[in-house]
């Protein structure tokens, strides 16, 4: 089902998917995004953008955080045109995997 959503578009739906759910809907949301193409990049780049700068919290949320850095890294992989910005995000979110402050 997330190939198709990819194939018709429905990246916001799929990015959506990154942040809610199980690994295993993370993971299917990535291969969607994946198979959509290089504008789908632009839109996990968003995302990785806006969940740089918030805190972890609490120990439970480092599993969400490093889900959703691994995903997007390899929707990036798959899709992204290797542009400045898209090295630059990838690399920032490489960096913060493994700060907690």
């Amino acid at each position: 089902a997330a190939y198709s959503l990819g194939q018709v578009g429905a990246r916001q739906a799929l990015t959506s998917a990154l942040l809610e759910g199980s690994e295993s809907t993370c993971r299917a949301a990535a291969y969607g995004l994946a198979a959509s193409g290089p504008e789908a990049a632009h839109h996990v780049l968003r995302l990785l953008k806006r969940h740089q700068s918030v805190p972890v919290q609490h120990l439970a949320d480092l599993p969400q955080s490093s889900r959703l850095r691994r995903c997007s890294a390899f929707v990036l992989g798959e899709c992204a045109r290797p542009e400045p910005a898209t090295i630059l995000a990838l690399g920032e979110a490489l960096r913060e995997e493994f700060c907690t402050e």
